[in-house]
């Protein structure tokens, strides 16, 4: 599967969609790379690039897409998508102390304050959210 960057957008949206709910398997990393470039600020593609790049064993380079996917889902106010992709590469590489920190300081600056649930994981202390 060739991508070209100058799809028109609703086709571009209709192979991000499909890659998302999984009517589009992509199991190429150059053919996966090639769509995040067409949406380079897509959390829940680097989410699944992640997992890709996890099943292929390229553990290294899955745990940075992981912490990509994270400081997007962040960025979003999706907190809890954020915690588990920091779980999963988590789970990749344990993290020290201090990243830990980084990470709930993160979620408590930006993590967003609009709804119950957003309030409610950017409020945590460091012991609480770990």
């Amino acid at each position: 599967m060739k991508i070209s960057m100058s799809l028109p957008d609703d086709r571009q949206y209709s192979i991000l969609q499909r890659v998302l709910d999984g009517t589009l398997a992509v199991d190429s990393i150059d053919e996966f790379k090639e769509i995040l470039g067409i949406y380079p600020d897509d959390a829940l593609l680097h989410r699944k690039y992640a997992d890709l790049l996890l099943e292929k064993s390229l553990l290294d380079e899955a745990a940075q897409s992981y912490e990509r996917a994270a400081q997007l889902f962040v960025d979003h106010g999706m907190n809890l998508q954020a915690i588990v992709a920091k779980i999963l590469q988590w789970s990749i590489r344990k993290p020290t102390h201090e990243q830990g920190l980084e990470f709930q300081k993160l979620l408590s600056s930006q993590g967003g304050q609009h709804t119950p649930l957003q309030r409610f994981w950017s409020n945590m202390s460091y012991p609480e959210l770990i």
